[in-house]
């Protein structure tokens, strides 16, 4: 990849996080931000898909999990990872993200991430709309390598935001420690620290 296509593509990321519109709209943004890097049939087919519609399911999972277990008042920065599981019954692999968190935090060293003082009881979360994604850029060969580096994040990003703009998954988040942070990104890549308010 081009360092200036990397570049170029992570601040349109940063900018869209910031702007905290709804996850459609960001998506879409970021699909027509990249549309000169693919064939004109990806483009059509990922601009056709609802991004918005997982929003709600990952909300409720994740005010249910930490309603069944809350985090401890120790905790200080919360990791949604990113990373791919293999399903064997399909032979395939699939992005997931999971939730944990740890006592320390390091808003400029990821380190803090490696090692966790509490996780969810239900381990990963599986999101079809990102896999769809995955499964139609792997056919343009013109957008899989950046493709398959942002969409992962960005749309998991995307979702966290719109669920931090709710009251109720805020409270509970910050219900125990109003200082807490968070960051999203891949176990072994980049990542994102995330502003809560």
């Amino acid at each position: 990849m081009k360092t200036e296509l990397i570049d170029s593509t992570w601040e349109k990321f940063e900018l869209l996080v910031a702007s905290r519109k709804p996850t459609s709209i960001c998506m879409l943004e970021l699909i027509k931000a990249l549309e000169p890097e693919m064939n004109k049939d990806t483009y059509i087919k990922l601009s056709k898909l609802d991004y918005s519609f997982e929003v709600g399911e990952v909300r409720e999972q994740l005010i249910k999990e930490l309603t069944a277990s809350p985090l401890p008042e120790t905790i200080k920065g919360i990791w949604f990872g990113i990373n791919t599981y293999l399903d064997k019954e399909n032979n395939k692999e699939n992005y997931a993200f999971y939730l944990s968190g740890s006592e320390y935090f390091d808003n400029d060293n990821i380190e803090w991430a490696s090692e966790f003082d509490y996780e969810t009881s239900s381990g990963i979360f599986l999101l079809g709309t990102l896999n769809e994604i995955i499964s139609i850029i792997k056919k343009d060969k013109k957008i899989i390598e950046i493709g398959d580096w942002i969409f992962p994040i960005a749309y998991y990003s995307f979702i966290i935001i719109n669920c931090l703009q709710d009251n109720q998954f805020r409270n509970i988040i910050s219900k125990n420690n109003k200082e807490i942070s968070i960051a999203i990104g891949y176990d072994e890549g980049d990542y994102l620290n995330l502003n809560i308010e």
